[in-house]
């Protein structure tokens, strides 16, 4: 698994999303990425697990956050975070069509 980008929630709800290697053309550089964040966005998903607070995060022994790290980037790399099922997207000019592969 491959990251796309990062999420930074604020309070009340905000998050800053980044996608990697786009610049400011998401769905015309990173469709797939951009589909996804629509995706989370429309049904009220959340976009990556939360990470432990600040304060967690410096009173962790090394082992410790190596060990907190490991387990959130396998939480990251799966359902419901990354979709199992691959999709194409084809664009033309009536529109985007999405198309599943299975």
């Amino acid at each position: 698994t491959q990251f796309g980008g990062e999420v930074v929630n604020y309070e009340e709800g905000l998050a800053f999303l980044t996608f990697h290697g786009s610049g400011h053309m998401v769905p015309q550089f990173r469709p797939q990425a951009a589909l996804h964040m629509l995706d989370k966005l429309v049904n009220y998903a959340d976009l990556s697990p939360l990470l432990p607070s600040n304060t967690t995060l410096t009173e962790m022994t090394g082992h410790e956050f190596k060990k907190a790290m490991n387990e959130w980037t396998n939480s990251a790399s799966g359902e419901p975070y990354v979709s199992s099922q691959p999709v194409w997207i084809s664009s033309k000019e009536d529109g985007i069509k999405v198309y599943s592969i299975e």
